[in-house]
């Protein structure tokens, strides 16, 4: 009898965010190559165009692939509400917080139900998302709380908040996040650096606007420790790249030694890393860096 493990890919189809996707499709493509045998891991995906290009390109070596009734945003919100009809029923793995979390027999019927939490921003700081978003995530939470096998988070200090937010008792699992399969110092470093405009020597600084980012602190350390090396801001969005520079300024940074980048792709961001001399994260909150 062969045992299936069904991993819900809906940021490998239907993708909302860039870190999730890659953090989806690491996970499916370990838990494929380390299936023991007698067991298969498939996908369950969103409703939309024909996704079995994408996985097989992103995924291979998936067993099957079920395809969900609805679109991703209607999905989200009936998982939400508990509708979950149409899925597969057994053991469920979810990279992210959406599943279909409803009263399974995890006795009987050997289901299990496993989902994993990134951040806790829905609590921290719900005023950097839309209200619908946050109800979002504090629902599938909910949800979590009656029906999860287990949730799964990156770190243990994530795991420590997360038991005071909800009673979840010995559930919680920390697995330690790591770095994009391959993730290496490409060949061409030199080269990418040059492309991206990314000096050698620099300061490195991770994040965007928003207050639980603290860019305002970062930029004032860097300005208080009278160095004079170019600073580079990584994964700040286009749409805040002229508030990011508006909180340099503040901090006493002259414009023309800070540089704005957005997100890059696995080669280009370790191409940057390897030309910094220091990385500054200064958030503070639980959110996985």
């Amino acid at each position: 009898m062969t045992a299936t493990l069904h991993v819900v890919l809906d940021q490998l189809v239907a993708p909302t965010d860039a870190d999730l996707a890659i953090a989806s499709r690491e996970l499916a493509r370990e838990l494929v190559r380390t299936a023991p045998t007698g067991c298969e891991v498939a996908a369950v995906v969103p409703a939309g165009p024909d996704a079995a290009a994408t996985l097989e390109r992103e995924v291979p070596g998936l067993s099957d692939i079920t395809r969900m009734a609805l679109p991703r945003r209607e999905l989200a919100a009936a998982w939400q509400l508990g509708v979950a009809s149409g899925a597969p029923r057994g053991m469920i793995h979810a990279p992210t917080s959406l599943a279909p979390l409803v009263r399974h027999d995890r006795v009987h019927d050997h289901e299990q139900t496993v989902v994993t939490l990134w951040d806790l921003a829905a609590w921290e700081h719900p005023d950097e998302m839309s209200k619908m978003t946050a109800a979002w995530h504090r629902g599938l939470l909910k949800r979590a709380v009656k029906h999860a096998d287990a949730i799964v988070v990156p770190t243990h200090a994530l795991a420590e908040r997360l038991a005071e937010i909800a009673p979840l008792g010995d559930r919680i699992r920390v697995i330690p996040g790591a770095a994009p399969g391959g993730f290496a110092v490409p060949t061409d470093e030199v080269g990418r650096r040059r492309a991206l405009e990314v000096p050698d020597g620099c300061l490195l600084v991770s994040g965007g606007a928003a207050p639980s980012a603290r860019l305002d602190a970062a930029f004032a350390a860097i300005a208080q420790a009278g160095s004079d090396l170019p600073v580079v801001v990584l994964d700040a969005p286009d749409s805040e790249a002229a508030a990011v520079a508006d909180l340099a300024a503040a901090a006493g940074l002259q414009p023309g030694r800070v540089s704005i980048r957005g997100s890059l792709d696995s080669a280009d961001r370790a191409a940057v890393l390897a030309g910094a001399v220091l990385l500054v994260a200064p958030r503070a909150d639980t959110d996985y860096p």
